[in-house]
């Protein structure tokens, strides 16, 4: 193409040109790995990015480095910009003074939460309590990330109920480097006493180096099993009753965790036995239980204290992050990093409520509304296609797929002028305090309303500062999206269909996936699908189309069903409208951009956790157009004769009789 006039020169085309450019190797054939291709000129991204892949751990970094001019250059509401400057100011600098004042209130906040450092733990509390409360109730994960739900149909007695989902938490992921490092420090006792220095009256005696080293240890096998279960490849959701959790963790009965919830937990009532509990993996809960029989309750409240000293103690005293990072240089670097997670943490509901209504135009959502409903339009039409499954297997899937909710915007009831100021009356202290003293107001303040009649059934918008920024959720059938995704690079309102279709579209297409993968559907304790389970023709057709990818992978999902869906919404847009967009790129077409689009989304960092590791190559592999696209010869890597399609069936797919 020579004529640069049909290029799009918006400035979401000309800043996704630049990626393209740096991006792609173009000393590699796509036909030979399309993968190298797109994935090898990325470079590894610092913590705590770095354990996404490429475009998730590129966007998490351009959510941080921009958060300051997000909400105070791109917001009208001078009241809220004022207030946000003040709070992350006084975040990133507080004198001595100060700090031993946001001490003194943290250490206040922490007696509320019956976490007590560096004293000793309090009498007759459960650390099977702190973390449920930490979790549940404040969104401060440690071992896990809880959350409650009122149970939807099908999963409950008629009188209704709770349903409690645990997951494990990216914090583990984010600190393993760091724990790393100091685990290898000569002497942990001097790191331990940099945080007591902070803490301590004067006087008060110091704990002896056995002691620290006996900390140090737990906190090294807590961490280390933890981080197994993050990792954990093969993934099988678990869904039970509550009084059934005694089979996962045998030493933590279910009257325990009953007592515990119903004491921490005011909203929807009391617990039951048959209230129901689904856990990403049942590794998880194994994981708890093998913490409560090694360890004693004292330990562990010591372990859960020092390990939220060191995750909170920053906000009082900035000088706390120094030991964590090593130099001043790093901790200086870390410093916006961490302000920026914590007023999220803090303000989580107003900033995603001004964030939406701010930055993104009616016409604008509605038009992310429409992306994502053309998806799971041709998912649904892609089902109803297949030849190998019958009438009545393929109507269940596409009940189920157009059933799909998607949490993204807030509701309409926070999106409104009068509703943003509302909150920002509730959730702003006094200016001038400091930063530890403004945390703790917001945290009390969402707390309160969380446990109101009229929030208690709020939903928690998906979070910014973690990954992943997709995500379905089996027990819900929805899948949560985070804000933050629609940003650079992963989506550009000024954008290409190519561009959106490609990261966005793709990206939904993955977790639509998820909601009929027959290889991953919750079981219960005894192995058997609950919920939703696909007919057994649907699931024998399956088998027998992942047998094609033997013996290199185990199954279509998600890449190779996403890239079929993602890529018909694409065409489709393209035809309604007989778009003939520009072009980003002279040297790449619009089909070309899609298919790098979606392997930007699957290109792996040398620190993806496994969970997160997806095979651009297993998707194109089994793609002809993808082949057509860019002129593949038959037989080529990435266009083999026999293509390994899930739902695309033509001459040069596997036969239906396999």
């Amino acid at each position: 193409m020579q004529d640069n006039e049909v290029l799009c020169r918006t400035v979401g085309c000309r800043y996704y040109a630049e990626i393209l450019a740096g991006a792609v190797n173009a000393t590699i054939n796509p036909c030979d790995d399309f993968e190298a291709y797109a994935c090898s000129n990325w470079a590894p991204f610092a913590q705590p990015y770095s354990y996404g892949t490429a475009s998730m751990s590129s966007a998490m970094a351009a959510w941080y480095e921009s958060f300051r001019k997000i909400f105070l250059d791109g917001s009208p509401r001078e009241h809220f910009v004022r207030k946000v400057d003040a709070a992350f100011s006084s975040c990133m600098l507080t004198s001595p003074e100060d700090s031993r004042r946001g001490i003194s209130d943290l250490k206040s906040f922490m007696r509320q939460l019956r976490i007590s450092w560096p004293d000793a733990p309090l009498e007759k509390v459960d650390p099977l309590g702190v973390l449920l409360d930490l979790s549940l109730n404040w969104r401060l994960d440690i071992w896990f990330s809880a959350a409650l739900r009122r149970c939807p149909y099908g999963c409950a007695p008629s009188d209704g109920g709770r349903h409690i989902l645990f997951d494990p938490t990216s914090f583990f992921i984010v600190r393993e480097n760091k724990q790393r490092d100091l685990s290898a420090l000569k002497s942990y006792m001097t790191y331990w006493n940099r945080f007591s220095n902070a803490f301590l009256a004067p006087g008060y005696p110091e704990r002896s180096e056995e002691y620290i080293n006996r900390i140090a240890m737990i906190e090294r096998s807590v961490f280390n099993r933890f981080i197994l279960v993050g990792k954990k490849v093969a993934v099988q959701p678990v869904q039970f009753e509550l009084g059934s959790i005694r089979y996962l963790t045998p030493n933590i009965p279910e009257s325990r965790w009953i007592d515990q919830l119903n004491s921490h937990v005011n909203r929807f009532g009391e617990f039951r036995r048959n209230d129901r509990v689904t856990v990403w993996d049942r590794e998880l809960l194994y994981a708890v239980n093998e913490m409560f029989v090694n360890y004693t309750r004292v330990e562990l409240l010591e372990h859960i204290s020092w390990i939220f000293v060191q995750n909170f103690g920053p906000l009082a005293d900035r000088e706390l992050l120094l030991p964590q990072h090593g130099d001043k240089r790093a901790a200086a670097e870390y410093r916006h990093i961490f302000c920026a997670t914590q007023v999220e943490i803090a303000y989580q509901r107003l900033f995603t409520s001004t964030y939406a209504k701010d930055h993104f135009t009616t016409r604008t959502r509605n038009g992310i509304d429409a992306l994502l409903a053309s998806v799971a339009q041709s998912a649904a039409d892609k089902i109803f296609s297949v030849t190998w499954a019958d009438e009545a297997s393929k109507q269940a899937l596409v009940d189920r797929v157009r059933n799909v909710t998607v949490e993204l915007w807030p509701g309409s009831e926070f999106l409104s002028d009068e509703s943003i100021h509302r909150f920002e009356q509730l959730f702003f202290a006094d200016e001038n305090n400091l930063f530890a003293q403004q945390w703790i107001w917001a945290m009390k303040t969402w707390r309160r309303l969380r446990d109101s009649a009229t929030h208690n059934d709020t939903i928690e918008s998906p979070r910014n500062y973690a990954l992943p920024y997709f995500r379905y959720t089996h027990v819900l059938n929805s899948v949560s999206i985070a804000l933050a995704a629609f940003s650079r690079p992963w989506y550009y309102a000024d954008g290409t269909k190519a561009m959106a279709y490609g990261t966005v579209g793709f990206s939904f297409a993955r977790e639509l996936a998820r909601s009929f993968d027959p290889f991953t559907v919750p079981v219960d304790l005894l192995g058997q699908a609950t919920l939703f389970q696909p007919a057994a023709t649907w699931t024998t057709g399956s088998r027998r189309r992942a047998a094609c990818l033997n013996p290199f992978h185990s199954t279509p999902f998600p890449e190779i069903p996403a890239l079929e869906f993602a890529y018909q919404a694409y065409k489709d847009s393209i035809a309604i409208k007989n778009d003939s967009e520009r072009r980003v790129s002279s040297s790449i077409s619009d089909e070309q951009l899609f298919f790098l689009s979606a392997c930007f989304a699957m290109c792996n960092l040398p620190e993806t956790m496994q969970s997160y590791r997806l095979h651009c190559n297993k998707a194109v592999s089994n793609f002809a157009p993808f082949a057509r696209a860019f002129g593949c010869q038959d037989d080529a890597k990435m266009s083999p004769h026999k293509k390994c399609s899930y739902l695309d069936c033509t001459s040069a797919t596997i036969s239906t009789n396999l």
